[in-house]
């Protein structure tokens, strides 16, 4: 594919990345999270923290006449933190994701602010939405997630009425779509290996996994003997994904 950008403007943009890691993950006392957790706007913890941002980002990317970084990814980063201590529920992750994700978003503004690449980016993504290696790879991995599990769902539902208990069959043993999560991230690594050939990964992966199927009881026969048969369609089904699109690349 060709190079959109240079050498140099690429090290600007990982420069500000090392900036956000530093300011988000290494500079940033627990102690601060807590405090603006429980004081939003009046934590002054808020303020140091985005002042950080926009500092530290000044001084990475070196650029001394663009003085305008500090305020431009120290007022975003702040607005942003608020945002998400505002309005984040009891589940953490996807709060955190789309915090990060914005966060991102400023920084890839911050650097076609100061690379003046507007124009590259554009062609980049119109040529990644055309370019056949990257949307059959990008095809790929869609189909393993969701698509894949649909079909083994419905292909192992017969079985899975046989573990419901008929006296209680609302209980269950397992949390809550943790099944759902495992199959789409093992897909995601199979197809992964597959691309990458590294079959054995796949073979490593398999074994993991047996280990966790040592149980007792008639039941736990039932559920093992259950989980064999979805993990092998759909450890088969990400395979096939995978050397078709291996194929169609190559």
């Amino acid at each position: 594919m060709t190079q959109f950008f240079s050498n140099a403007e690429n090290a600007i943009f990982f420069r500000l990345l090392l900036s956000h890691l530093l300011t988000d993950f290494v500079l940033q006392p627990t102690s601060w999270v807590l405090h603006k957790q429980q004081k939003l706007l009046r934590s002054k913890y808020l303020y140091w923290h985005s002042l950080i941002a926009g500092a530290l980002a000044y001084i990475l990317v070196g650029a001394w006449q663009s003085v305008w970084i500090i305020a431009f990814v120290g007022i975003t980063h702040g607005l942003i933190d608020y945002l998400k201590l505002r309005y984040s529920g009891p589940q953490p992750l996807r709060p955190f994701l789309i915090d990060q994700a914005a966060h991102l978003s400023i920084l890839l503004l911050t650097w076609l602010w100061l690379t003046n690449n507007w124009d590259n980016m554009g062609r980049l993504v119109g040529t990644s939405l055309t370019e056949q290696r990257v949307v059959a790879v990008l095809s790929g991995y869609l189909i393993c997630t969701t698509p894949v599990g649909f079909i083994v769902g419905m292909a192992t539902s017969k079985w899975q009425r046989q573990l419901i208990d008929p006296l209680n069959p609302s209980a269950s043993d397992t949390l809550d779509d943790a099944g759902k999560w495992i199959g789409i991230a093992e897909r995601v690594l199979i197809f992964s290996f597959v691309l990458l050939s590294q079959y054995e990964a796949i073979g490593f992966l398999i074994a993991a996994k047996s280990l966790l199927r040592f149980r007792e009881g008639e039941k736990a026969a039932k559920q093992s003997e259950y989980v064999l048969v979805g993990t092998l369609l759909s450890y088969g089904m990400a395979i096939l994904i995978g050397l078709m699109t291996k194929l169609s690349i190559e």
